[in-house]
Order: C-alpha cells, then sequence, then structure tokens
C-alpha cells in the first residue's frame, strides 16, 4: 500500500511513496493545486512525469520528459494535479514512444502513456487516487511484463556515484563500448550518460543545500571542484544562485518530492 502522504516544503504539495510492487519503477506520486500558483517551475531532474490534470472542463493525461534546463508550466487555477514521477530509465516500461521523444518536452497521454489510468478520480483524497492508478499500473506490467537491460545497471551506477564515474570508467566496468553506453542511457533516460551525470551531481548538491549545508560544503560533497563550478552549475540548471537557492527564494516543483534512495547501498550525508 501506499505510504500516506507527507507536506512539501515551499511547494504547497503533497507526496506519496509508493507501493513495494512499484518502488522499482516509480519514485513517487505527487499532489498539487493550480490555486497555490500560477506555474509549475520546474528544475533538471532527469526523470520522466505522467500528469493528471482534473479541472471544470473534465481531465487531462499528459507526459514530460526530462528538461535539461529551468522550466516553468502555467498551471490551471481551478485544477488538481496528480503526478506520478519514474524513477530514472524506468518509465519506458510504460510508455509507447522513445523517452528521448519527451526530452524538454511534453505530449499527450493518449500520445504516449501505455496504461489506461482511471480519468475519474477524486484527487482531494489522495490515497484513494493512488490506489487506482497504482492498481491500472501494475495491470498494464501483467500484460506487458517489464524487460531488464543493461541500462539499468548503468543508469544505478550513475546515481550511485552521484555522476562522478567517467564514460570510459563504466564502459570499462560493464564490459561494453562508449558508445554502447551512450545509446542504452540515452534510450532509458532521455538524455546521454554526460548529460545525466551532470543533473545528477546538481540535484545532489541541491539536496544538499537544502539540508543546510553552506555552499562551499555542497559544492566538495557533490563532487564540485569547488564553489565557482556549483555557481556555474545553478546558473545553468536553474537560473539562480546556490545562495539564494539555500535562503529558500527560489524553488522548484522538486523540492523536498524525492524520496530518499541509495541504490550503492550505502547512507549518504546528504539527502537525494
Amino acid at each position: 500500500m501506499p505510504t500516506p502522504p507527507h507536506p512539501q516544503a515551499r511547494s504547497g504539495a503533497q507526496a506519496l511513496r509508493p507501493s513495494r510492487a512499484l518502488a522499482p519503477f516509480v519514485d513517487h506520486y505527487w499532489f498539487g493545486s493550480g490555486r497555490d500558483a500560477a506555474v509549475a517551475t520546474l528544475r533538471p531532474d532527469g526523470r520522466v512525469d505522467a500528469v493528471l490534470a482534473h479541472s471544470a472542463r473534465g481531465a487531462a493525461l499528459s507526459v514530460h520528459g526530462s528538461v535539461t534546463v529551468r522550466t516553468e508550466l502555467a498551471l490551471q487555477a481551478d485544477a488538481l494535479y496528480l503526478g506520478i514521477q519514474f524513477r530514472a530509465g524506468q518509465a519506458r516500461h510504460f510508455l509507447h514512444v522513445p523517452t528521448p521523444l519527451l526530452t524538454d518536452g511534453a505530449l499527450p497521454g493518449e500520445d504516449a502513456f501505455a496504461p489506461a489510468l482511471p480519468r475519474l478520480l477524486d484527487l482531494s483524497d489522495p490515497l484513494a487516487a493512488v490506489r487506482a492508478v497504482e492498481a491500472a499500473l501494475l495491470q498494464h506490467l501483467g500484460r506487458t511484463p517489464p524487460q531488464a537491460s543493461r541500462a539499468d545497471a548503468l543508469v544505478a551506477r550513475i546515481e550511485a556515484t552521484r555522476g562522478a564515474e567517467r564514460i570510459e570508467s563504466l564502459a570499462d566496468r560493464f564490459g561494453i563500448g562508449r558508445r554502447q553506453v551512450e545509446r542504452c542511457v540515452l534510450e532509458a533516460v532521455g538524455l546521454t550518460p554526460k548529460a545525466f551525470a551532470s543533473i545528477e551531481r546538481f540535484n545532489h548538491a541541491a539536496a544538499c543545500l537544502r539540508a543546510g549545508l553552506p555552499p562551499a560544503h555542497a559544492a566538495f560533497d557533490a563532487g564540485y571542484a569547488d564553489q565557482s563550478h556549483l555557481h556555474q552549475a545553478f546558473r545553468r540548471y536553474a537560473a539562480t544562485t546556490p545562495a539564494r537557492y539555500a535562503r529558500g527564494e527560489v524553488a522548484f516543483l522538486q523540492d523536498g518530492k524525492r524520496v530518499p534512495h541509495d541504490h550503492a547501498g550505502h547512507r549518504n550525508p546528504c539527502p537525494i
């Protein structure tokens, strides 16, 4: 069963962890309202989200790919939103379009999403809504069992090392060529290994700042050469500075929503 919701810092949204059966594929479910803000501001995170919106005009499903720059999405003032954020590389089991086709964009659900999600959900009851969504996702997996891929191990390694391992090292570790590494990760995540690794490093630094570490310490823990490189990453991916983000002057939809997990089996000093 999904875990009960918990409030999200600065975003006005709620998040639910997936059930055990879907935890290998789903990072979390999130809920929001157009009444909270006119736009949702996204930072790059290497994940795909399926978003169900309910408003007076009815229900609509859209699928949003990985973004590579800070992105703002307009929200309907009278709408409630339920989002399914998939783990990196795992949305592929639920799509009938190539994952790279979604990068820095979105498609209507009928064009991209394979499971038949129930459209008439009471989004004011998060637990009931997620139960219904999970039933649809599990039904889809029962019809189309997920296929393991070398990409799963590659993505897990990039996440575990927070993007620190070079592509050549990944290729040697898994006994494949550099081009095969690039192709596997791109097909699964929608980003090149280099881009995905860079975004993983940035998001770890953001989590460290959110946990209260000073920018210099966050830069060191995330593997940046120095604080200047962290500043450049924030300018590139978030269009802000680490200091402003640490003070809470800038917030993103993902803030506080990531469920902690560590593919390496070790505890991280900062949440991710």
